[in-house]
């Protein structure tokens, strides 16, 4: 995650309290990804119907109201391979602290998080059966009253300070600190170094801090249950078709790496 802008408390208010992420927005992530693949992918092009652009999503029933705005961020993992307790590795992910319009926004970040993450190398089909993806809508932004006053595993944080005159700011969501295993403290320290912050944190420093704390209401969806969505569509044919077609592209990225492999060790000594 990136350093966060100053957010007025204006557009904080703009976030609705009781939106909740759902199945039908995580179900249009990968929908959306796949629509984009299948333009590169010709195994993906005559399996997958083209998307009717005049036809609205399904998870816009799932906002209640049209126009609705939201902080989000819509994160990819990879299972880990030969994984036996379903461990995910980070693939990619990308979002906004400012409420954005979750009609398009939803669209535009399950794309960027899957392709232009510059930590990752754009997604690949071959890996669609072992992704998952995860929406996290960012609600109940609340002022706290010192840096401390939130709550490990249910708030996310926004800290934001002025030292000689330099504006630091930078955000952790509410599942990092549990994760990490951090307390309030070790968090807000580790935060107030992300800002970019080099110089001695005082108890002085913890005190001028402006910190937000905010919830997240975050659904998950693997490929496999992505494609029992399809089936329960009466798609049942695309489906088969659709997980043979991923398979497939796996088996020859695995059979590519393996003949990579084969010469660059072509020549080589072995010690």
């Amino acid at each position: 995650m990136s350093n966060s802008p100053t957010i007025p408390q204006q557009k904080i208010d703009e976030a609705l309290p009781d939106l909740q992420a759902s199945v039908s927005m995580c179900f249009h992530c990968f929908d959306t990804l796949l629509q984009n693949l299948r333009l590169s992918y010709p195994q993906l092009h005559s399996v997958l119907q083209a998307q009717n652009k005049n036809e609205k999503p399904s998870f816009l029933a799932d906002l209640g109201k049209e126009g609705v705005k939201c902080p989000m961020f819509v994160t990819w993992e990879k299972k880990r391979e030969q994984s036996l307790d379903d461990v995910y590795d980070l693939r990619g992910c990308i979002g906004s602290l400012s409420p954005l319009p979750v009609a398009t926004a939803l669209t535009k970040y399950a794309l960027i998080s899957a392709l232009q993450d510059t930590r990752f190398n754009p997604i690949h089909p071959s890996e669609l059966p072992m992704l998952r993806v995860a929406v996290s809508l960012l609600v109940k932004y609340e002022p706290c009253q010192t840096a401390y006053d939130w709550t490990v595993g249910i708030h996310g944080i926004i800290i934001q300070f002025t030292v000689d005159g330099t504006s630091y700011s930078a955000t952790y969501l509410p599942e990092v600190a549990q994760e990490q295993g951090w307390g309030r403290a070790a968090s807000v320290n580790s935060l107030i170094r992300k800002a970019g912050y080099a110089q001695q944190i005082s108890p002085q420093l913890i005190e001028s801090i402006q910190c937000t704390r905010y919830q997240s209401s975050k659904h998950k969806m693997t490929f496999e249950t992505f494609l029992q969505c399809l089936e329960k569509q009466d798609l049942v044919a695309m489906a088969a078709c659709l997980e043979k077609a991923c398979l497939s592209l796996l088996k020859q990225s695995n059979q590519q790496y393996s003949n990579q492999q084969q010469v660059s060790q072509a020549g080589c000594d072995v010690l």
